[in-house]
């Protein structure tokens, strides 16, 4: 006869046999993210835990997509529950709560280990220096040497919910909830949408026109290539802000956590 503590332990010892899960929005942009700050900060043992299949990493293809898969992974598991999900906050200032948080909240309440970043997404953890890096070409009116010095310019704040990816000149759609400042110059038309609040106002209008243009869609695998070759040290993650590291130690120890 099975006791029911025999059933138990029983169902322990087969989530403990299967691979922790990692969900993330993508697969590919979101692991190099993922690997390079754990390279910086001495969180190797996470990739060692991938590369032994022990860790699964997940594409979940969008922040929907990527809580739909955490929670069904998660009811993989019948008791112990080892999945973690990691996904942008899409935020615009430090305060602003997004669907994304509660998104999170949602996967948490089905026994997901869920962090949303305090930053607007993963590429604005990325330091300078990494940018300092990436290839010079001409993009519209800006080089990337003026790109990167108008970001300088920035508080840390500002930096972390700045569209790193695409700058102030936007996505392709224009709507109501956007607001275009024009500094009387052809082609110095940049957008600030209303949800920033007044966290940009007193930056120059220089660089936001500078920044009008973002810094591409490739940063993550620029970063995981300058960690790799030891132009990157975990110094350089100061610049971001005083609990930019704290925040991503605590990921890890959550990752690590189900490991």
């Amino acid at each position: 006869m099975v006791t029911v503590a025999g059933e138990t332990l029983a169902a322990d010892l087969r989530d403990l046999e299967r691979p922790a899960v990692l969900v993330v929005e993508n697969a590919v942009y979101d692991w190099q993210m993922i690997e390079s700050l754990a390279r910086l900060l001495g969180c190797e043992d996470v990739i060692d835990a991938k590369e032994d299949s022990r860790l699964g990493v997940y594409n979940g293809g969008g922040k929907d997509g990527a809580t739909r898969h955490a929670v069904d992974q998660a009811a993989q598991f019948s008791r112990t529950k080892r999945v973690v999900l990691v996904i942008d906050s899409d935020s615009f200032h430090s305060t602003d709560r997004t669907g994304n948080h509660e998104k999170a909240e949602a996967a948490a309440r089905e026994g997901v280990s869920s962090h949303v970043l305090s930053f607007r997404e993963m590429e604005n953890y990325i330091s300078n220096r990494v940018l300092a890096r990436q290839p010079k070409k001409a993009v519209g009116m800006s080089s990337m040497a003026k790109r990167l010095t108008s970001l300088k310019n920035f508080s840390p704040e500002q930096r972390a919910y700045f569209d790193m990816k695409h700058g102030f000149k936007g996505k392709s759609q224009r709507g109501p909830d956007q607001k275009g400042r024009h500094s009387g110059k052809a082609g110095a038309t940049y957008v600030i949408p209303p949800r920033h609040g007044d966290l940009y106002d007193q930056v120059a209008e220089q660089d936001l026109i500078t920044l009008q243009e973002g810094f591409g869609t490739d940063l993550p695998g620029l970063f995981l290539q300058e960690v790799m070759r030891g132009g990157i040290s975990e110094r350089d993650l100061d610049g971001l802000g005083p609990g930019a590291k704290r925040e991503l130690q605590s990921m890890f120890e959550m990752i690590r956590g189900v490991i």
